[in-house]
C-alpha cells in the first residue's frame, strides 16, 4: 500500500544538502528548491527515513515528512511553474 508524502527540509550544511537531494530524488520528484513528493509505500518509507536519518545532523537540521489522504492528494492546487508527482504506472523493486 503507498502513500502521497511531501518531504521538506532544511540543511544547513551544503554537502549534507547534496546527500540529502540524492536520497530524496530516489523516492521522489522535487515539486521546490527543498520539498519533494511522491508515492511511497511503507517498506520504503521506513528506508527512507534510515537514509535520511544517516545523512543528516539532528542538531542543525530539520526534515518534515508529511502524509496525504487520497482524497486529500487529489485536492492539490499547483500555480506556476511545476509539476506534481504522478502515481507511476509501474514500480521498481
Amino acid at each position: 500500500m503507498q502513500a502521497f508524502w511531501i518531504i521538506a527540509y532544511d540543511i544547513t550544511d551544503n554537502r549534507r544538502r547534496a546527500r540529502i537531494d540524492r536520497v530524496l530524488k530516489n523516492y521522489a520528484v522535487r515539486v521546490q528548491e527543498s520539498v519533494f513528493e511522491g508515492w511511497i509505500s511503507h517498506s520504503r518509507l521506513r528506508q527512507l527515513k534510515r537514509e535520511l536519518h544517516a545523512e543528516m545532523n539532528t542538531v542543525h537540521d530539520h526534515i518534515r515528512l508529511y502524509t496525504l489522504c487520497h482524497w486529500c492528494e487529489g485536492a492539490i492546487k499547483s500555480q506556476g511553474k511545476g509539476r506534481r508527482a504522478e502515481d507511476a504506472d509501474y514500480y521498481l523493486f
